[in-house]
């Protein structure tokens, strides 16, 4: 609950879990596939506090495989007048899910402003509970027919790849970029766009 209200965070229309008897009798606690399918998950606004987990509980299964494709992000305007921002996961893949390991990434979304699709692949983790800054990742990325329109101050398509590195408070951008129709509103004369940037990112 939030504000007095009941607020709906996550739903999943179903799940499948693929394991092994053997993993099951000797308590191995492992899974080797796990599929969500319909998953939606919602961030509000204002953001409900936090649930606190009992001390002694440890998270002990590791998921190999996590298959989540047509999963929705949502994320609730601030203001009343607002539209919400939906992120929707065409593909995604993790693998060695466990909280003291590095997982895997492999997925494609379609992102909402501007709109354009991005695929990324590498890994994140493992997380660090007492300092989430300090969770290391590395990954390259793609861009595709990013829509500068959008922005109500330039226009043309943009395209672009790169790879990222370090951790969520101090991370190292960098990559390429290319704008065939490249142009600014108030000139409207389009031209062609390469570029190269190296940059940091903190992302907490």
């Amino acid at each position: 609950r939030a504000s007095g209200r009941d607020i709906k965070i996550a739903s999943v229309d179903r799940i499948i879990c693929d394991g092994s008897w053997l993993s099951l009798l000797v308590f191995r606690h492992y899974v080797a596939r796990l599929s969500l399918d319909g998953v939606n998950v919602v961030i509000p606004s204002p953001m409900p506090p936090a649930i606190p987990f009992f001390p002694g509980m440890k998270d002990k299964t590791t998921v190999a495989r996590l298959v989540a494709d047509g999963a929705v992000l949502e994320i609730a305007p601030r203001t009343p007048h607002g539209r919400p921002l939906k992120f929707v996961f065409e593909k995604l893949l993790l693998g060695n899910i466990k909280k003291e390991n590095s997982i895997s990434i492999d997925t494609v979304l379609k992102i909402p402003m501007p709109t354009g699709r991005v695929h990324v692949q590498g890994g994140f983790g493992p997380f660090v509970s007492h300092h989430l800054g300090a969770t290391s990742l590395s990954a390259s990325y793609s861009v595709e027919r990013l829509d500068l329109q959008q922005t109500n101050a330039v226009s043309g398509i943009l395209n672009g790849h790169g790879s990222f590195r370090g951790t969520l408070a101090n991370c190292r951008l960098g990559g390429v970029i290319s704008v065939n129709n490249f142009a600014v509103h108030s000139v409207q004369h389009e031209v062609k766009l390469t570029a190269e940037f190296d940059t940091s990112l903190d992302a907490t």
